[in-house]
């Protein structure tokens, strides 16, 4: 397997002045660089952050913080890497979210800062360091299964334990994006503990090069505290809905954009009885007295994971011709099980004998 070079040396040829990845002002040492450009995140301008950093949509980020007058915390700086003129750093920025506090917020402060906070090349020239283009999480890294156990106290929390099955094809560690709000309770390493940070979003793990190995992490991310109607993002009481969407980052990715997390997932999720709850794979479930549990696999590669869950729900099933029509549905959703049945059926008799049976994984369908 190849590793990933700490960084790409730009062109002997190429000036300060002519390279716009490179920061006009720099420091002279890789840590001083992190911390000045960190420093003038929390408290500077807007001019002076783009003095050290200019990347356009990071800048905007910063900008936009700027106008708001959102609390700014520049987190922890480190050095992952150097090399000759050349250096590695992890810069992990928070924009604070007005309110609210859990796994919306987290989501939230995560998403906010996502084109900012992230790890950066650093370059030498004439003794100045100065801060130069952003490296992508995936760079020579995979994700290729997620094996994932999660408990759902609807109100409270959700405790996740998810087993990697990751590629480090880097030299400087894994990176991955994960809730700005979760607790790490245990991050292990082909079953040892190994060093990690997680803020600004960023969950970063010292990872040596491998082309297999084994990630487990053990976390919690706490219901949101907001104030809502009666949804899983706040009230004192147990809601008697809620959702856990993809883009709360309750599960380590690499980037939206990203092919190389797309893994095999299997998740087995437990819940209170009362609610009803359906995961974007397919699924089997069981209850066992006062406890649900669903055991969902993905047919194929997937990153999306979402959990939705309700205590009104009722579940309706109908088979037409070779496929499973399944609904889950309130008593006064405007829509009866049979009439959405019927409208499947119908396009079910006229594609079929165009088109064949649906093929896995549209076999089932939510």
């Amino acid at each position: 397997m190849s590793i990933a070079p700490v960084c790409v040396a730009a062109a002997q040829s190429t000036s300060l002045h002519e390279d716009s990845t490179r920061a006009a002002a720099g420091a002279p040492t890789p840590d001083s660089l992190a911390r000045l450009v960190l420093a003038r995140f929390t408290t500077g301008t807007a001019d002076a952050f783009d003095s050290v950093y200019t990347d356009p949509l990071g800048r905007r980020v910063m900008h936009a913080a700027v106008e708001r007058k959102s609390v700014r915390d520049g987190g922890p700086a480190r050095v992952l890497a150097v090399s000759g003129d050349h250096a590695v750093l992890l810069l992990t920025p928070t924009i604070r979210a007005a309110s609210g506090r859990g796994i919306s917020t987290g989501g939230e402060e995560m998403n906010q800062v996502r084109r900012l906070a992230g790890l950066y090349e650093a370059l030498n020239s004439g003794g100045m360091w100065r801060l130069g283009r952003q490296l992508a999480f995936d760079s020579a890294n995979f994700i290729r299964a997620q094996h994932i156990y999660v408990a759902l106290d609807p109100g409270h929390e959700t405790r996740i334990v998810d087993t990697l099955d990751v590629v480090v094809g880097t030299s400087y560690g894994l990176a991955v994006r994960l809730n700005n709000q979760a607790r790490l309770d245990e991050v292990r390493l082909d079953g040892r503990e190994v060093e990690h940070q997680l803020a600004g979003g960023v969950l970063w793990i010292a990872a040596p090069a491998r082309k297999h190995a084994r990630l487990a992490l053990r976390y919690t991310i706490a219901d949101e505290e907001r104030a809502a109607s009666d949804s899983a993002k706040g009230g004192p009481r147990a809601p008697s809905f809620g959702m856990i969407e993809n883009s709360d980052g309750w599960l380590p990715f690499f980037n939206y954009d990203s092919g190389n997390d797309f893994a095999s997932l299997t998740v087995t999720a437990t819940i209170p009885a009362v609610y009803l709850l359906t995961t974007s794979v397919p699924q089997t479930e069981h209850v066992v007295g006062d406890l649900r549990t669903v055991h969902g696999e993905s047919v194929h590669p997937q990153f999306i994971l979402s959990l939705i869950y309700d205590t009104d729900w009722r579940s309706a099933t109908t088979r037409i011709g070779d496929l499973r029509f399944e609904t889950l549905l309130t008593p006064g959703f405007r829509f009866s099980h049979d009439s959405l049945a019927a409208l499947v059926a119908r396009e079910y008799r006229l594609l079929t004998p165009r088109f064949g049976e649906p093929q896995a994984p549209s076999r089932y369908l939510l």
